[in-house]
């Protein structure tokens, strides 16, 4: 009342345009906003960065089933604060744990698959007995070094997979090379020099991550080339090679091709025109690449063009809206669901957000000095399990009707701040409806004149002020 008699019944804050969904939220629930009723702000646009990842994390963890576009959103949000918790505590805990990368096999035989019975699975991306626990799903960094153990940790396999594609070209080249008679230090300094040239088709995060980990990793870990973006990108194009090798093993690779005895590089003694002896030795040459600082002023090159160009993405905002356009989400998440190992990791890393949601909310809602460093205790189990008609009719573990019971309680002060859109023939319609304005003879003098100011100016084209 007083908002109308001092500004006039135009200028009401409820008739202002509704910019966000669901305002009373913001009133019933703002612990789903790490907030209390007191500090909830107007409209949720307004929500700083954490609150907005409270908010979107408790949404996709109390959903029935998965959304894929928001987990990437929710793990992209705020600088992605959610993927590097996850990630600096992962890397802490399981030091040591590695395993072969299976689904990367060519000839791997699909007949043992097995549904988990779920409407239309296909068995391709799903695990029935997939079990998330801290043994399983942590990584490590005892092996950055081992160029050619294909045993690696979960970590670096994600890393290198993506590169992969970006390998196959270079593979070529140096089988190429090496039919030419090049040297062993030839065929290095190339791949290198096809590093620089590709490098502009390899993942962004991958470039960011692997420059990360550099600064990161332990005075004791000695990558090659001493940086551990070149450690990966030699361990990609290893397992590329390893490839050609496996599937020319027990061929014939060249047919009325010139003899090892006829040709003379320094790859011999084997034959260069056979794809798999050459292509072994080659991804051998790779574990001592740079032995001898042979390659240092052209690595540090490498790496010099490839961090300067991180730098001019950082420069431009443009990059960082689109990346946070929903568009540009649901893109990055198409084409991850379009893969067999991408279907795997977002279905993983669903499992194990919503497990760690509680140790992750309690970060968020805290600052970074009191945030818990490491998530302890990891539940086998989903703490978020509920049927679905519970879900339907609940929040969180409240009914809705549950939070009409404090009616007088409720902050309706704060709802008359809001933007709700509502239009002035209803706010006036629904003024005039109340009983206290019907029963005039009931009130006092002062009341009954108050009623009558109202009525005045709920009656008027447009209201007037009283001052």
């Amino acid at each position: 009342m007083r908002n109308i008699f001092r500004h006039g019944l135009e200028n009401l804050a409820i008739l202002r345009p509704r910019r966000s969904p669901a305002p009373w939220l913001l009133i019933c629930a703002p612990n789903l906003l790490g907030l209390n009723a007191v500090d909830s702000p107007a409209d949720i646009i307004t929500l700083s960065e954490d609150k907005a990842v409270i908010l979107e994390l408790n949404v996709m963890r109390h959903q029935p089933q998965p959304n894929w576009p928001q987990l990437m959103k929710v793990i992209a949000m705020n600088d992605y604060i959610v993927g590097k918790m996850l990630l600096k505590t992962l890397v802490r805990q399981n030091v040591g744990f590695t395993f072969v990368d299976e689904y990367d096999a060519v000839d791997k035989s699909k007949k043992n698959e097995k549904s988990c019975g779920g409407f239309l699975c296909s068995g391709s991306a799903c695990d029935k007995s997939l079990k998330i626990t801290s043994a399983l799903a942590l990584y490590s960094l005892s092996h950055v070094l081992v160029v050619w153990n294909q045993s690696r940790p979960p970590w670096l396999n994600a890393l290198i997979k993506p590169l992969k594609i970006m390998m196959q070209p270079v593979v070529e080249v140096l089988l190429e090379a090496a039919k030419t008679g090049a040297s062993i230090y030839q065929a290095m300094s190339l791949a290198i020099g096809c590093f620089a040239e590709l490098y502009v088709t390899a993942s962004t995060p991958v470039l960011r991550a692997a420059f990360a980990l550099n600064d990161n990793i332990p005075a004791h870990c000695r990558p090659i080339g001493g940086n551990v973006l070149l450690q990966i990108l030699c361990a990609a194009l290893y397992s590329g090679l390893l490839d050609v090798s496996a599937k020319r093993a027990g061929r014939n690779g060249a047919r009325g091709t010139p003899s090892s005895k006829d040709t003379s590089c320094e790859l011999s003694p084997f034959n260069p025109y056979e794809r798999s002896t050459a292509a072994t030795a080659l991804a051998e040459a790779i574990c001592s690449i740079d032995e001898d600082n042979k390659h240092t002023a052209q690595i540090d090159s490498f790496l010099l063009l490839v961090k300067d160009s991180l730098g001019r993405e950082d420069q431009t905002s443009r990059d960082n809206e689109l990346q946070n356009m929903t568009c540009v989400i649901e893109t990055y998440t198409d084409e991850l669901l379009f893969t067999n190992t991408g279907r795997r990791s977002l279905k993983s890393i669903y499992e194990y957000l919503v497990r760690a949601s509680d140790w992750v909310l309690n970060n968020l809602r805290c600052d970074e000095k009191n945030r818990q460093t490491d998530l302890m205790h990891l539940p086998e189990i989903s703490p978020i399990i509920k049927p679905l008609t519970h879900l339907m009719f609940h929040i969180e573990d409240t009914c809705f009707d549950q939070f009409m019971v404090n009616y007088e309680a409720t902050n309706w002060s704060k709802v008359l701040t809001m933007p709700l859109s509502i239009t002035l023939e209803r706010v006036r319609s629904q003024v005039l409806l109340r009983p206290e304005l019907k029963n005039v003879g009931d009130l006092s003098h002062q009341d009954k004149e108050v009623v009558q100011s109202i009525k005045r100016i709920c009656s008027f084209v447009r209201s007037a002020r009283f001052k």
